[in-house]
């Protein structure tokens, strides 16, 4: 039976990280540690200096995609990656492997690194919006090849795939503007999502620059649950001087809103505009057909699982960050400012 870095920092009580600095003789680590690590290591006939050549020459073929099971798996977003994510892997000779980012196993990185160095995976995709970014400096740093999708990160050096969303949430904000609407409220999503509040400071920016007095009552949060929008919409519209256009984080959170306006008796569009933020399939069939931000999700997905295969054939780690443009598509349940 093989021994694997996982293996030898356990026998050490070390980190894996440890462990691989040790081996890559790259990195702060005190001699104690070091004289202990290869130790174990040549006790067990590790080959430390053919790591590097052992990763190139051996695979598994498969490519292992990291997501929430319990906030994103079964959603229409997940729905749109998991197809583009496939159309890139349908043509090639790789397969899919789903890890659930909150299992236990996965904290601190420790289980994407198990999987890339025992050969079980050869590349990660990361599709949530919690992730830690302990946990991608880690993957990072252990040169697992890996590309972020729909996240925005704080470490550059780490391959990014996004949606435009920033420019998306400024378009719709224009478009309501020049509709005459100068309330506008943003409902935004969960705030440990590092691209919920990416929106939110987008609709920030976007009124600073066109000097709009935006009430800090005009800014609100919700789970993407119809139940926790309803109840955020409310909040938005049961004040004086309420909005009469409100952008959603999220097309779920729209129709939310929507349901709240017509409880309070408001028409929509006549009496309050609503827009969200992803068009996912069923908006032109909502009542009215939803107004939304149209976010290529499939095409960021395919993107991304390419850019992260094409740096599996060249050997090299992704780099990089790409963005897919968005574009709004407008339907019934925005209009004119109400006269």
């Amino acid at each position: 039976m093989s021994v694997t870095m996982a293996d030898i920092a356990k026998e050490c009580g070390v980190s894996m990280m440890t462990v691989s600095r040790v081996l890559s003789g790259k990195g702060s680590v005190s001699a104690k540690t070091r004289d202990k690590v290869m130790q174990v290591a040549r006790a067990h006939n590790f080959a430390v200096n053919s790591i590097a050549s052992s990763f190139a020459r051996r695979k598994s073929n498969f490519v292992g995609l990291v997501a929430p099971m319990d906030r994103i798996v079964g959603s229409d977003y997940f729905s749109q990656i998991w197809k583009g994510v496939n159309d890139a892997l349908k043509v090639t000779n790789y397969d899919l492997a789903l890890f659930d980012y909150h299992s236990s196993e996965f904290a601190g990185g420790a289980r994407v690194q198990s999987l890339y160095h025992s050969r079980k995976v050869d590349g990660i995709l990361c599709v949530t919006p919690t992730a830690e970014d302990a946990f991608l400096d880690t993957t990072h740093d252990q040169r697992i090849p890996l590309v972020v999708l729909g996240k925005p990160v704080n470490n550059p050096q780490i391959c990014t795939v996004n949606c435009e969303d920033y420019q998306g949430v400024i378009d719709m904000a224009e478009y309501l503007y020049n509709q005459g609407h100068r309330r506008i409220a943003f409902l935004g999503g969960p705030k440990d999502w590092s691209l919920a509040q990416l929106r939110v400071d987008a609709f920030k920016d976007f009124c600073q620059r066109r000097r709009l007095r935006v009430p800090k009552r005009f800014i609100a949060h919700s789970e993407y649950t119809p139940e926790s929008s309803y109840e955020a919409g409310l909040r938005l519209l049961e004040v004086p001087h309420r909005p009469t256009a409100i952008i959603a984080g999220n097309d779920i959170s729209a129709l939310g809103i929507i349901k709240g306006a017509h409880t309070l008796g408001l028409r929509v569009p006549e009496d309050l505009s609503v827009a969200g933020s992803n068009d996912y399939h069923y908006a032109s069939n909502t009542e009215p057909p939803l107004t939304a931000i149209h976010q290529p999700l499939r095409d960021m997905a395919k993107l991304g699982t390419r850019t992260l295969l094409d740096a599996l054939d060249r050997n090299e780690p992704p780099t990089g960050h790409l963005a897919v443009k968005t574009s709004l598509s407008i339907r019934q349940s925005t209009g004119p400012v109400p006269r």
